[in-house]
């Protein structure tokens, strides 16, 4: 991975290696300073790997590089670092993101092989919040990070890899797992039909 850079060995500052990465703001507010620099990153991978786009060595010490990879290791603890660094990405000129107007069809319906009638508009709430699970999270994140960031993939790809995540899931449950899952939903509308009378 590729970094630009006025100088063959960047120093670190405060800005660039933070004391306190206590909380995901913080993280954010470091991603920021690195990107301001002209540092190219990825969350999962080491800074040793970071170059100078021009001369070709390395952008860090070997000192400095696993000082960073600390810090990295530190935002870890706190929150998901791809997730951060993506949404830092889509941020237009450093702002924050700001939700965008758009523009919605009207609600398309699709019919189940089953006979069902299933909003479009649910479908993909349900997928993105299946994706959105801490099961797949990680990876998914990871996938739109490296379309978006490291120009990998074509969309078509990204959305063709997407149902594998969910699927992984679902092909590895056992009946066990959908019986505990049943017993667990029982009990729930037991205790809230107990509470109604």
């Amino acid at each position: 991975m590729l970094a630009v850079a006025d100088t063959d060995t960047m120093k670190l500052d405060e800005k660039i290696a933070p004391i306190d990465l206590s909380t995901e703001t913080a993280v954010a507010e470091w991603f920021r300073a690195l990107r301001a620099r002209g540092i190219n990153f990825h969350p999962e991978e080491s800074f040793a790997v970071l170059v100078n786009g021009e001369s070709g060595q390395p952008l860090f010490s070997a000192e400095d590089a696993e000082r960073l990879d600390a810090l990295m290791g530190l935002a870890y603890e706190v929150c998901d670092p791809c997730g951060v660094a993506l949404r830092l990405i889509q941020e237009p000129d450093g702002e924050p993101a700001r939700t965008r107007p758009t523009d919605k069809p009207p609600p398309e319906v699709r019919e189940s092989e089953y006979g069902g009638k299933i909003d479009v508009t649910l479908i993909r709430a349900f997928l993105r919040s299946a994706l959105g699970d801490d099961a797949v999270v990680d990876k998914v994140n990871s996938l739109i990070f490296d379309h978006v960031a490291g120009g990998m993939y074509h969309r078509t790809v990204v959305a063709s890899s997407l149902p594998g995540f969910i699927n992984e899931i679902l092909e590895t449950a056992t009946g066990a797992d959908w019986q505990a899952v049943a017993d667990d939903l029982i009990a729930e509308g037991h205790d809230l039909h107990n509470e109604g009378r």
